[in-house]
């Protein structure tokens, strides 16, 4: 049985607002698809990239050709769609929820999604303070701000600390205060994210504000460390991972690979030194699933390879070995 990845962007990411969809045209322009497929398909590949882009979620397709044929332009002739679609969905993965997810359009999704959470709360902040400066003046308790949206979820795992590891994920312009009483008046145009947003969510050196933990939860060197105490292997013996990488067909070589770059990230002096988590080998095993690290991709006949980011993350390591 073969064990199909978890959905590549969250269930809610929701980019109907956003009109303009980013595209990378140096990598398009030299991808494997705009020079070994016909024209016709490469212009269906296009219109799915766009439908896909205002789908919920943002980068996927519902797995039926009635639906795919229409939105590459063929209407409801099936038949002629039947002749583009392999290359048409060259790239598409199909994951655990049943849809068609791109790699590369999740990609830029997520990019926009995260810019437009920060982006409703900041805006949230904004109206709380300028209410609170009112509710001062006639000497009433200040509401409090809201925790910033949890970027950190199981689903979109990331290497910042910043933000506290206990809220719960929130859609655009649905926030909780931290004691739990909602905010008085909706923020106008909440949630009505633009295309150009350029602000970044993530603050540099992991922000201000620190990391909150659960109880339990820590470093992976303070794991690493276990590990050797005991004399075990972090992952040897961790069948979920092993399981699912056997059962997706993704080669042991791989797996070391992103656990390298996995340990280079979260061990001390990298970018995320000051995450914790409570199971280092789920939390990786969930990266490994995702390819949240970026470092592989599935080619037309479902045969994995290396990235630009995964060829550099072996050159890091390869150097690492030789010096």
């Amino acid at each position: 049985m073969t064990i199909l990845p978890a959905p590549l962007t969250p269930a809610d990411c929701n980019l109907q607002d956003f009109a303009f969809m980013p595209l990378d045209v140096a990598r398009l322009r030299d991808s494997d698809m705009a020079a070994y497929q016909s024209p016709e398909s490469c212009w269906a590949a296009v219109l799915l990239w766009s439908a896909a882009w205002h789908q919920v979620p943002a980068a996927s397709l519902p797995d039926d050709d009635r639906f795919l044929a229409k939105a590459a332009g063929y209407g409801r002739v099936v038949k002629e769609w039947m002749n583009v679609r392999e290359g048409a969905l060259h790239g598409w993965v199909k994951c655990a929820d049943g849809r068609l997810y791109h790699p590369v359009v999740a990609e830029k999704a997520l990019e926009s999604w995260r810019a437009k959470l920060h982006h409703a709360w900041k805006k949230e902040c904004d109206r709380i303070r300028k209410a609170n400066k009112q509710r001062e003046a006639e000497g009433r308790t200040p509401l409090l701000l809201p925790l910033e949206p949890n970027l950190l979820s199981d689903a979109i795992p990331q290497e910042t600390a910043a933000i506290p590891m206990e809220t719960s994920t929130t859609s655009a312009g649905t926030f909780k205060l931290a004691c739990g009483i909602p905010a008085e008046k909706p923020l106008k145009g909440e949630g009505e994210g633009q295309g150009e947003l350029k602000t970044s969510p993530k603050p540099p050196d992991g922000g201000l504000v620190p990391a909150r933990t659960k109880p339990g939860a820590v470093a992976l060197q303070t794991f690493l460390d276990a590990c050797a105490a005991a004399g075990e292997r972090p992952l040897r013996d961790y069948e979920p991972l092993w399981r699912y990488a056997e059962g997706a067909g993704l080669s042991q070589d791989f797996v070391a690979l992103a656990w390298v770059e996995f340990c280079r990230r979260f061990r001390p002096g990298g970018t995320g030194d000051a995450k914790r988590y409570k199971d280092w080998r789920q939390a990786f095993r969930k990266y490994v699933e995702g390819n949240y690290l970026k470092l592989w991709a599935i080619d037309g006949n479902g045969a994995y390879f290396l990235t630009t980011l995964g060829k550099q993350a072996q050159k890091i390591h390869e150097s690492k070995e030789a010096a």
